[in-house]
């Protein structure tokens, strides 16, 4: 069958290989699989699973103890991931302060927005906001679906400001997390995040507790896998 060119698998291949490529933006495995009907002649292909190809962050020796804290953005003691994020200038938040928690399915098409507008650019961000991101109770958290976030690098978990909300620590996203090397902070009482810093910051889009800012200079994201810590640097 491939040796007739009686089926284009190989330009196929190609035209699939490159789009996926190019929107998720890393190197992708393709899963396939195609039949020809012997007595119609009909030509099936059918995409079966598309996944980004791994990197290798796991080996990579992280010493936090080296970090100038006082350049700290987030300080986080629970987090999922190990490795440097690197060439962020991007910060999307939502203040818990501000928050109503009876309106945060207003937030998600903003969220989107934002993300989409990020992503054609190739701006990756960190995403930050209070409860559980992606909970299926508007209540507890902030209800986004991956597809609206997924031009985030790192995101942040930080607790609501008016009630105890148990943090889902990456669960509602575990597998594109670990799929994309996602880095997931969940901040706890003794963790830090420089709101006045942020809120110092000219807001690129605003709306409500919504805010995304732009860095003149690039951070960092700094996961220790071993002691499941974190730093983001200004």
């Amino acid at each position: 069958m491939l040796k007739h060119d009686r089926f284009p698998l190989s330009e196929i291949l190609s035209h699939v290989l490159n789009t996926c490529q190019n929107y998720i933006g890393s190197p992708v495995e393709l899963e396939f699989a195609m039949s020809i009907d012997q007595a119609s002649g009909e030509q099936r292909f059918a995409i079966l699973q598309v996944r980004p190809m791994m990197e290798e962050s796991v080996d990579i020796d992280i010493d936090l103890s080296e970090v100038d804290r006082s350049k700290a953005m987030c300080i986080c003691s629970q987090s999922l991931g190990n490795g440097i994020i690197e060439g962020i200038s991007d910060v999307v938040y939502v203040h818990p302060g501000r928050l109503d928690r009876m309106h945060t399915m207003d937030l998600t098409s903003e969220i989107e927005a934002i993300d989409a507008a990020l992503r054609a650019e190739e701006r990756p961000y960190v995403l930050i906001g209070p409860g559980r991101w992606g909970s299926s109770d508007p209540s507890l958290g902030i209800p986004v679906q991956w597809d609206q976030i997924m031009g985030s690098r790192a995101i942040v978990e930080v607790p609501m400001s008016d009630i105890h909300v148990e943090p889902s620590q990456g669960t509602h996203f575990f597998q594109n997390i670990i799929t994309f090397n996602i880095g997931y902070l969940t901040i706890g009482a003794d963790d830090f995040v420089d709101w006045d810093w942020l809120d110092s910051i000219e807001a690129s889009a605003e709306s409500g507790p919504l805010r995304h800012v732009h860095l003149d200079e690039p951070m960092k994201v700094i996961l220790d896998s071993r002691d499941s810590e974190a730093i983001i640097t200004k």
